[in-house]
């Protein structure tokens, strides 16, 4: 009785090692294994074309200087044109600095911007704060968004700033200019 049961079981074993070895084997061509937990010189692992495995070095945590710089002229959503030049930066050691104006045809200019601070919102958005003389002689708070890309447009921005008659709203697009995200 014994001798049969190990007979089965080698046969068994045979039929499952004979799958294995001429079964055909794919590895899925999205797949990444993360190795966070423990560091090294690898973080992930991704399968590329036949199988091959690829080792991906690690990124830093967070890459400086962060620049975010537009300067041409623009059409605006209310018709009229204007010129904007601006630039932005938040250093190493989380300092931010900066200057610009915004210039309009119809109403007025923001100029002698300094930031206060520039935050990522994505990819392809950045939000700025600071303030600026305006046409007035008055010192105001600014909020500038830039838009690398949106569905329909590529460099928008929007621009508010109060003045002496309320708050000023300028958006539009960049034209014939330059919009830099860095990075």
């Amino acid at each position: 009785m014994k001798t049969g049961f190990k007979r089965i079981l080698a046969a068994v074993a045979m039929l499952f090692g004979s799958a294995l070895l001429l079964a055909s084997v794919r590895a899925q061509s999205s797949f990444t294994h993360s190795n966070s937990p423990i560091p090294n010189s690898v973080t992930a692992l991704s399968v590329a074309t036949g199988g091959t495995l690829n080792l991906l070095a690690p990124l830093a945590a967070t890459s400086c200087p962060e620049i975010a710089a537009a300067d041409g002229d623009t059409r605006n959503d209310d018709g009229s044109g204007g010129r904007i030049h601006n630039y932005a930066e938040r250093d190493c050691d989380d300092r931010t600095s900066g200057s610009g104006e915004v210039d309009t045809d119809r109403d007025g200019s923001c100029r002698n911007i300094t930031v206060d601070s520039i935050a990522r919102i994505s990819v392809g958005e950045v939000d700025e704060r600071g303030h600026c003389d305006t046409d007035e002689g008055t010192r105001s708070d600014l909020e500038l968004l830039l838009f690398k890309r949106l569905p329909f447009a590529e460099n928008a921005y929007v621009a508010t700033w109060n003045s002496s008659k309320g708050p000023v709203r300028v958006a539009g697009l960049l034209i014939g200019g330059s919009m830099q995200f860095v990075p």
